[in-house]
């Protein structure tokens, strides 16, 4: 594939390349594996809260503060 400038090195074809490729990764959404990571380990967080507290909790406690959790996921998803 022919790239005029860039094979011959001009900085300012080169520069320009890379700004390209940067835009494209982030249109792509090839930027977004570190969101995707960082939402892993907060459910896997919340998951283990949530069974900790199955353990500690009298059932209708349990119950009230899993309806409390899903109201307030339901509350960021739509925010």
């Amino acid at each position: 594939m022919a790239r005029p400038g860039i094979d011959e090195g001009c900085p300012k074809a080169i520069n320009t390349a890379i700004k390209i490729s940067e835009r494209r990764y982030k249109l792509l959404g090839l930027d977004s594996p570190i969101q995707s990571q960082v939402e892993t380990l907060v459910n896997q967080e919340l998951e283990q809260f949530v069974s900790a507290l199955s353990e500690r909790l009298p059932h209708e406690k349990f119950i009230e503060v899993l309806q409390v959790i899903s109201a307030l996921q339901g509350a960021k998803t739509h925010a």
